[in-house]
């Protein structure tokens, strides 16, 4: 029994040593250059915070809208403040007396997300736990299981070496949907577990403003914990069947003063917390207010730059399970978490089966009939429980949907904008192969192997995109083969409006930079302009060597729409 233990411990601690090495290895990947816009972004704004000495905030209390004022409010203020306080403390610490510079901007940023996707293994597992019947979760094997699996998600792997805000709000929808469900499932200590959904709701704000479709899940959760009462029952179910008329009217009413005090508590707490968390957000309400109509724009397709033209005649919904979610989630997982959303038990689903039942076939047909319903069972704890986790799971199914459609009907589609879905896919894969488990029948050797075989081709692409951050950015690769392959001096033709053009030395490069003369041509804007179609002909004379450092331009401009460029590439690639 002693060495059971000791083992277990020990596969534990080797998971957790997985776990971190997979969100930490390669970190420093693709510095010191900015790879990153976004990133880029928010390393410049840590880089540029500063505030006048507090004897002049006291005296000049306006001098306040200066002080740690990013500059910057596509994000709120909550990374840029947790980067820079993480810095500081390290300069104090250390002895350090310089400036914070761009590389402990973005390293500060990037463990901040490093972090926050460690923490969202353990927050998803507590939410498998909170679902699943209790006597599945305290079987070591399923812990292990589930671990591995989390731990092998390609998003959380890829958004941890960012310092962007992907992996933080994961991280916090994640926790507003764990305290929804905790609040559903329990009817002790509900204001601290309000007190919890409005802290972490409120630094969701102010991470992102976007973050405000996060509030649908606990609405969603208080309305049903009013409407149910203790741990959210049917309303025909306890209350209601006791006594009628004025007592019954009075608990109501009690219930809903109550939901409203709990309803008043929360967005005060929520608003405090976003004022404190993103306070430059309010100070600078007219830089915030252009920042966001900016982004506005951009994102529903009023202005149309040359970085969102790739979006341009996308089918919504479609675009996002062909071009994203096979990739960030790999296609077995994805695959496995669209059954679980369909097939795991929806007490939603049941109540409007039965009604349809009855009002089509009759109260007493339906009564004879054997369609599955919550009261099926003659235990009455087994169907509470069945009840309960068929509510639990609507409410996961509540959190993907308000997460995934809305953005998935903007013009711009990025990844980030559906990111805080992708933990939510994953929930689901996993219930679903839990439920499968319990279901399948017959040999258990053969049962086992058959989960065994799912749950590895679920985690497969996770290992195979961990070997991205093992090796050297490819842009590294591609320049070193350039220099080691291109004479010096060499006359170059390649694309304007990178990140960062190629060639770049790399930081274990013993290379010197070979002084190409290299042509950054605008290929966006030659349909529109003479000038550009006759200046790449000349380009096309002079040049030597021709680089294609991305996909942006060849693959996202239809020929219809972009002759000269689709000609162009075209006549390149033929040869």
């Amino acid at each position: 029994m002693h060495y059971n233990r000791v083992m277990k411990k020990v596969v534990l601690l080797l998971l957790i040593g997985i776990l971190f090495y997979t969100r930490l290895v390669g970190l420093n990947w693709g510095l010191p250059y900015p790879m990153h816009p976004d990133e880029r972004n928010m390393a410049v704004a840590v880089q540029q915070f500063s505030c006048p000495p507090l004897s002049l905030l006291i005296a000049n209390p306006q001098l306040l809208s200066h002080c740690l004022n990013p500059h910057f409010f596509a994000y709120g203020q909550l990374p840029l403040y947790f980067a820079y306080g993480g810095i500081q403390l390290y300069h104090f610490v250390m002895g350090i007396p310089i400036q914070t510079t761009f590389i402990e901007a973005t390293l500060a940023l990037r463990i901040i997300s490093a972090l926050s996707s460690i923490m969202l293994v353990l927050v998803l597992l507590k939410i498998i736990f909170l679902i699943v019947p209790k006597k599945k979760p305290t079987d070591f094997g399923f812990l292990v299981i589930a671990f591995i699996f989390f731990i092998f998600q390609p998003y959380a792997i890829q958004l941890s070496h960012f310092g962007t805000t992907e992996s933080l709000l994961m991280l916090l929808y994640s926790l507003i949907i764990y305290y929804s469900l905790k609040l559903l499932t329990t009817n002790h200590q509900s204001l601290i577990t309000v007190f919890f959904l409005a802290l972490f709701s409120g630094l969701a704000l102010g991470t992102k403003s976007s973050s405000l479709l996060f509030l649908g899940v606990p609405a969603v959760a208080l309305i049903i914990k009013m409407i149910g009462g203790s741990h959210g029952r049917d309303p025909d179910s306890a209350h209601l069947a006791e006594k009628r008329g004025a007592l019954a009217g009075r608990r109501m009413t009690d219930r809903i003063y109550h939901f409203l005090q709990i309803v008043f508590l929360f967005f005060f707490i929520t608003l405090a917390v976003f004022c404190i968390s993103s306070p430059q957000s309010l100070l600078n309400w007219d830089s915030f207010l252009s920042s966001m109509n900016y982004e506005s724009t951009i994102g529903l397709g009023a202005t149309i730059p040359f970085y969102t033209r790739q979006f341009v005649g996308t089918i919504p919904l479609l675009f996002q399970f062909e071009k994203i979610l096979p990739y960030v989630l790999g296609w077995p997982t994805l695959i496995v978490s669209i059954l679980g959303f369909f097939f795991l038990p929806s007490y939603m689903r049941t109540r409007i089966w039965r009604s349809i039942l009855r009002i089509y076939a009759g109260d007493a047909l339906f009564e004879h009939s054997n369609y599955p319903r919550a009261s099926s069972s003659t235990s009455k704890g087994t169907k509470y429980g069945a009840t309960q986790s068929a509510k639990l799971f609507d409410v996961l199914r509540f959190a993907l949907l308000i997460s995934l459609l809305p953005p998935s009907f903007f013009f711009a589609k990025w990844t980030r904008f559906i990111s805080p879905s992708f933990p939510l896919f994953s929930l689901f894969a996993l219930l679903f192969i839990i439920s499968l488990n319990s279901r399948l029948r017959g040999n258990d050797k053969l049962k086992r192997f058959t989960l065994f075989v799912i749950g590895f081709a679920c985690i497969i692409p996770g290992i195979a995109y961990l070997s991205i951050y093992t090796s050297p950015d490819i842009r590294f690769t591609a320049s070193d083969w350039i220099y080691e392959n291109i004479p010096a001096h060499s006359k170059i033709l390649s694309e304007t409006a990178n990140v960062i053009d190629l060639p770049i030395p790399s930081p274990t490069s013993q290379l010197l930079t070979s002084n190409y003369q290299i042509n950054s041509f605008n290929f966006y804007d030659l349909d529109s302009s003479y000038d550009l179609q006759m200046g790449l002909s000349e380009a096309l004379k002079r040049a030597e060597y021709i680089i294609v450092p991305s996909r942006r331009i060849f693959k996202n401009h239809a020929a219809t729409e972009y002759p000269q460029i689709a000609s162009y590439y075209a006549d390149l690639f033929s040869g």
